[in-house]
């Protein structure tokens, strides 16, 4: 099969379809004859977007995802629930934590994305405020947006690489360290719920709990290419006014851009200490320098009906743009479990 190959940006490939091989099943043969192929393909670029095939509903992507490619389903929010339910626990965290992107699950893997407003969301590898999170992502059109309201990527290895010496070395030593404070006081059930959570609960004197999640690495080495990458989840209130600025300053003539919702309604804070806990001095210029730099270079992917795109999760973040959500439907996967502390060098990253 001939397919009509576009370079999108250095880190993002377009694989268009011709009218004579733009079928389900002529994608289907195509990932299943050259995985090996593709994949070694991801790892080096980033992104692949898959364009003009006849993909007509969820049960065929994840045929294309789960089967074909032979990726394993793994999410990070959502233990094994049946999709009813891990929709229902989540309305539940987002009333505990007083905010969410609102995100459905419509199986145990298989989420739509959260609606489009007039905020830029901040960048972030997936499931990235904990170590255990997915490889790749995988996503799919099932219906545009009416205006704008992209995704927004960036190559966080190139990021890594643009950084001067001194950066690096400060950020080289730096964890990422996030806990909430519960947007009102916790009960019997929230203590019961919790104790099967990856939070480690401190009661606060007003009743409230400071949810605390383990360390995570900021800089991990991909365990592909042994290059490192930044692993940043920019969802932090005490960060979203430098992402908020930063995304004013890089995408210009998109009309008002305001702060996210999610970031801003959650008490969640973002620190950046050693291994040991001990804190680094992340100040307001290093904030403003280091989200500047996460948007710059963006590549911003407008959406068509029936796009798949296959995203390496540690080489590339991501987030939603501004725009108009009309009947915008972008559907998630996530897949292949792995734990970012077994890649904190280049010789202890093994292939996953």
């Amino acid at each position: 099969m001939e397919l009509l190959l576009e370079p999108l940006c250095s880190f993002a490939k377009l694989y268009q379809a011709k009218n004579d091989n733009n079928q389900f099943s002529d994608l289907k043969t195509l990932f299943e004859s050259f995985r090996v192929e593709i994949f070694d393909q991801l790892h080096q670029t980033g992104i692949l977007v898959f364009r003009g095939f006849q993909i007509h509903n969820i049960q065929q992507f994840e045929i294309l995802v789960q089967q074909s490619l032979q990726l394993k389903a793994w999410n990070a929010f959502n233990p094994n629930l049946p999709g009813w339910l891990a929709s229902l626990m989540r309305k539940y965290s987002e009333n505990l934590l007083g905010a969410g992107d609102y995100r459905r699950y419509l199986g145990k893997n298989t989420v739509q994305l959260g609606p489009v407003d007039n905020s830029v969301q901040g960048p972030h590898v997936e499931g990235g405020i904990q170590s255990t999170r997915c490889h790749y992502l995988s996503l799919y059109c099932q219906e545009p947006s009416e205006y704008l309201a992209e995704t927004g990527f960036n190559d966080l290895q190139q990021i890594w690489q643009n950084f001067d010496r001194d950066t690096q070395n400060y950020y080289q030593t730096a964890w990422n360290y996030f806990y909430y404070v519960s947007s009102r006081p916790i009960n019997l059930i929230d203590k019961l719920l919790l104790k099967n959570s990856p939070f480690q609960v401190e009661q606060q004197s007003d009743k409230t709990a400071k949810l605390i999640l383990e360390k995570s690495p900021l800089v991990i080495y991909h365990p592909e290419t042994k290059k490192p990458c930044l692993q940043p989840w920019a969802f932090a209130k005490n960060t979203n006014s430098y992402a908020h600025q930063a995304a004013i300053h890089q995408f210009e003539g998109r009309g008002e851009i305001v702060g996210d919702a999610t970031a801003n309604g959650m008490n969640l804070s973002w620190e950046m200490r050693t291994s040991d806990g001990e804190n680094l001095n992340w100040s307001d210029s290093d904030k403003s320098s280091f989200f500047n730099n996460l948007y710059k270079d963006a590549f911003l992917l407008n959406w068509e009906k029936g796009d798949i795109a296959l995203v390496d999760n540690i080489k590339i973040a991501h987030w939603r743009m501004n725009g108009q959500q009309g009947k915008r439907q972008l559907i998630q996967i996530q897949a292949n479990v792995f734990n970012a502390e077994e890649c904190l060098n280049a010789e202890t990253s093994a292939s996953l």
